[in-house]
């Protein structure tokens, strides 16, 4: 998520991750970006998808 989301959608990113159970999780969190960091910051947002094990 970016780091200049709305608060809301950020606890409630936060809480959801905390409910989420699987062998490995990271929550991140993209500086300089909003709601949609993946056209914000793609650059950060694709070095972040590369480290996704089995792509």
């Amino acid at each position: 998520m970016g780091a200049h989301e709305v608060p809301v959608r950020m606890s409630l990113a936060r809480e959801w991750h905390e409910l989420l159970q699987a062998p490995r999780k990271e929550l991140v969190v993209i500086d300089g970006a909003g709601h949609r960091p993946q056209f914000e910051r793609p650059t950060e947002f694709v070095a972040l998808m590369r480290r996704v094990p089995g792509r």
